[in-house]
Parts: structure tokens; sequence; C-alpha cells
């Protein structure tokens, strides 16, 4: 039998009594994220419902074991969205956490080159859930960016709260019959997010003369930040798969995993002389590489500081290629 080399996860409590003096932490916070090896949620074989992607950790004859490494940023998304709750500041968490989002969306539209302009929509029914603005991104085309979340802590966020196809199709009707776009071309950006939770949306096809594009707003701005996209990047690539559509099927169930396959065909869906082939499998998760490599480009960490007389660990990231230098993602509000 070959040999093995073992990784010991368990945390003895006075190592966690340890690190929590260490970091300033309630040592009691362990038991929000330790399950309960009797706990009648593993009785449920449903994945999704399995109590260890919640409380990955497992108290056992006086030891902590981490049993699920993988489920972290999980358990730690579903810890502030329970404290929310505690404390009765869920909604105006939402809140802040979509508005952010949504700003940083602006900036990562600017970065391709695209301008915001003021042109009016029809009225928005669903400002709660529904976020929108147009840009220009090139002489006579158009990009509506829209932005579909949750208002509030619910597990899986529906599109019944929501016609999306019949709110694009509205909007883009409506800026047709602007006499000044009267020769313009639009693209519809989706952009989506439920807090690290199950959203489902959809919606039909585009009109003529308009492209259309769904993305996870995470994956669309780490992209922005990445990528060497300008401000027609995304235009070609959703005319190539609409292109690429018309003849060839495929499960697509992540806009990103797409991207992927095209960007390695060099920037298009071309696969040889060979006659194109008429389904296309899409491996879920393909495009996931891209993230990472955007990831470890930002380096985005926690740099361990001090606030009035407490550690806290400050998100930042580098700015600069010739020397390790990094400043924080939000202001400190320092002069």
């Amino acid at each position: 039998m070959p040999a093995f080399n073992e990784i010991d996860t368990s945390f003895s409590q006075d190592e966690i009594n340890q690190i929590c003096k260490t970091y300033q932490i309630d040592p009691k916070v362990i038991n929000d994220f330790a399950v309960l090896p009797n706990d009648t949620g593993f009785s449920n074989d449903a994945p999704d419902t399995n109590p260890l992607l919640i409380k990955p950790i497992i108290n056992f004859e006086s030891k902590y074991y981490f049993v699920l490494i993988s489920s972290q940023l999980t358990a730690l998304n579903e810890f502030i969205i329970r404290l929310s709750n505690k404390y009765n500041c869920n909604q105006k968490l939402t809140e802040l956490y979509h508005n952010k989002l949504w700003h940083e969306h602006w900036g990562a539209c600017d970065k391709m080159g695209w301008k915001l302009t003021d042109i009016k929509l029809p009225t928005n029914n669903s400002t709660t859930i529904f976020k929108e603005r147009v840009f220009q991104f090139d002489t006579n085309r158009l990009a509506y960016a829209c932005y579909v979340h949750n208002d509030k802590d619910e597990e899986n966020f529906s599109g019944e709260k929501l016609n999306l196809d019949k709110r694009i199709n509205e909007v883009i009707t409506e800026l047709k019959k602007e006499p000044s776009l009267k020769d313009y071309k639009f693209f519809s950006l989706v952009t989506y997010e439920n807090m690290g939770r199950n959203l489902f949306i959809g919606f039909g096809a585009p009109q003529k003369d308009e492209l259309r594009l769904p993305f996870s707003i995470h994956q669309f701005q780490f992209l922005c930040s990445s990528e060497k996209w300008d401000n027609l990047s995304l235009w070609k690539f959703a005319k190539s798969y609409e292109l690429f559509s018309q003849t060839t099927r495929s499960a697509l169930t992540n806009t990103l995993d797409i991207y992927s396959i095209y960007k390695s065909k060099n920037e298009s869906f071309y696969f040889g002389d060979e006659a194109r082939p008429n389904f296309l499998t899409v491996v879920p998760g393909d495009g996931s590489r891209l993230i990472k490599e955007a990831k470890i480009e930002k380096n985005t960490h926690g740099i361990l500081s001090q606030i009035e007389g407490r550690n806290v660990f400050i998100p930042s990231l580098k700015y600069a290629d010739y020397a390790p230098l990094y400043k924080p993602l939000n202001s400190l509000g320092y002069a």
C-alpha cells in the first residue's frame, strides 16, 4: 500500500482559545460553525441542505475537526446573514451590499471605455430588486445594463418576482422610438447576484438590432479587472456567440464557461476546417480558471492592522507591478 501523508485538521480547545486571544475574538464564536454529530440534517440526502455547508466543524472528543474545508466561504457567508437577522439589520445589509456592487459595476464599465448617459428610462416598478442604466460604448451603440438581486434574506431568488424579459423589451422598444437613436444598435447586459445563494432568472431572444448577455456581477467585475477588454470586446463576444448558436446548440449554464471557450479559440468559436458541430457540451466550471487567474493577479487579501486598539484585517489589493505595494479596497475614513 502506498504511504500517504496525514494532515491533522483538528484543534484543541486550548489552541482555539489561543487563536481567539491573538485576534481578540470571543472563543464562543466557534460554536456558530460547529455542528453536532447527531444533527438531524445528516438524515437528509439532499447535498444542498447538508449541515456541513453551513457548519463545517465537528466537536468530537474535546477536539474540533474541520471536516469540510471547502465550505469556508459558504459558512462565513451564512454566519453573516444569520447575525444580520439576529440583530434585525438584514434588509439594510442587503441594500448596502447591492448598492456597493452596483457602484463597482459602473467602475468596471468605465474601465472598458463605456460612458454613462443621462437617457431616461420607463418607470422601474421593481427598484428594490432591479437596477438599470444606459451606457454609450460606440458611435451608434448603446448598452442597457441591468442588475437583478434579492432585497431580503432568501435562499432561492426566483424570476417570478420580476418579468425580466418584459422589462428588457420595454426598455429597448422605448429606446428605438427615439428619433436621435434611429440607426443605433443595442446591447443588453444582464448581471445578477443573490448574496452567494441560488438565483433563477430567464429571458427570451433579443429584438432586431439587439444582443443580450447574462453575467454574474462578480464574474463580470473580475473579468473587467483582468481581461484586456476595450469598449467593443463584449459586443464582439455576444455577436460571435449569437452566430455560433444559430447552428450549434449548447447547454448554457454559465456565460463564463462559454467565454472561456471563446477566449481559448483566439476570441472565436472556430473549431477547425471540418463541419461545425451541431451540439456543444460545456463542462460546468470550465471558466473558473479565469476567475482564479484574476484573483491571483489582484492579490486581494487582509492586512493586519490596528483600529482603536483592536487587531483587524483590512481588505487590500495590489496596485503596482514593480513592488509589493497595496491599498485598502475601501476608504477607511482617514483624511
